[in-house]
């Protein structure tokens, strides 16, 4: 076959010869209805080769993880799904992955890279500032002090901040007066109509909940990052079962004077959702991109072999794509 540019899969754009773009591997979603696919790794960073593929990709944390777990180079991985949509014949394709069960299924889509770093990083008005302000965390961020428990039924913990009492559940935030506070500082019921922002505090309001995902408790903070990926906190994986137990095994080996031994992670989600901390900015970033599929009514879904803008038609292309961002700002005007 000729030479040919691809879509990105998100925005249509076509990334041809040379163009920083992204490899997204994905596997079928067992959960959501919506969501057919998900991300199966974090991002891959690299060039279009002009061939379908990806070179002089970016090695980073993520591509040494990818490699030791599947006893690979990044460059076998990533032909093993880009060569193999063309065909499994061609010489350049890593036969020995096809008995790796793992990744039997999966598919992969392009995105170009300016795209990607936008969409995710990019946080609409409806989510910065919208935290739940009855964690513990995030008050104590934000430097409100506990003052211990009140005689209530649920908004049973008072905190106090410049000399005014709030109220929390462990999720949610009422003020004295039984108003709850939903922002930092947009929209209504926001924190900053009760008490004075400093500029420690109003660093925070143009992040998402889940852009505050260091500063939170472990369990919250998988909750928001991971679920790109799949998980569900009340799943009985053996991840989470091993979350459940280390602390106890850990005390056991301590007593009885012998070393701990950490548990052996079959897949490779396992091993994101052990080491979160490590992929924890990544995680978000791809929670991000998910969110800014919503407004587009679009999802993660697998690379279709287009070979058009085929051999440099670049113009008519950017011609077309022009023209359709102008229809679309008229109709937002019109709107």
């Amino acid at each position: 076959m000729g030479s040919w540019s691809v879509y990105c899969g998100v925005s249509q754009i076509a990334i041809t010869s040379g163009q920083k773009c992204v490899l997204i591997v994905l596997k079928e979603n067992r959960y959501g209805e919506y969501d057919e696919y998900i991300p199966a790794t974090l991002p891959i960073y690299g060039e279009y080769d002009d061939y379908g593929g990806l070179e002089n990709i970016e090695v980073d944390e993520n591509t040494k993880l990818i490699e030791e777990h599947f006893n690979c180079t990044i460059d076998e991985f990533c032909r093993y799904f880009t060569r193999g949509c063309v065909s499994k014949t061609e010489s350049d394709f890593p036969k020995f992955l096809i008995d790796n069960e793992e990744i039997e299924k999966w598919k992969f889509m392009f995105m170009d890279r300016e795209v990607y770093e936008f969409m995710s990083t990019f946080i609409g008005e409806d989510e910065k500032g919208m935290f739940d302000f009855g964690n513990k965390e995030i008050l104590e961020l934000l430097g409100f002090t506990y003052n211990g428990k009140v005689d209530k039924v649920r908004f049973n913990q008072e905190w106090e901040i410049q000399g005014k009492k709030f109220y929390s559940d462990g999720n949610w935030l009422q003020t004295e007066k039984d108003e709850s506070i939903y922002n930092l500082n947009k929209s209504f019921n926001k924190l900053s109509d009760k008490i004075e922002l400093d500029n420690t505090q109003l660093q925070y309001t143009d992040k998402s909940m889940w852009q505050m995902w260091s500063y939170l408790k472990e369990s919250d903070a998988k909750n928001l990052i991971l679920s790109p990926i799949g998980y569900r906190y009340n799943e009985y994986s053996s991840i989470l079962l091993e979350e459940l137990l280390t602390e106890r095994l850990k005390e056991k080996a301590e007593k009885l004077g012998i070393p701990y031994v950490e548990p052996i992670l079959k897949t490779i989600r396992d091993k994101y959702i052990h080491n979160y901390l490590k992929f924890g900015n990544e995680l978000c970033g791809l929670k991000t991109v998910r969110y800014n599929l919503h407004p587009m009514s679009s999802n993660f879904k697998p690379y279709v072999l287009y070979t058009t803008p085929q051999c440099g038609d670049y113009n008519n292309h950017q011609i077309l794509l022009d023209k359709f961002a102008e229809i679309n700002k008229q109709h937002i005007i019109e709107y």
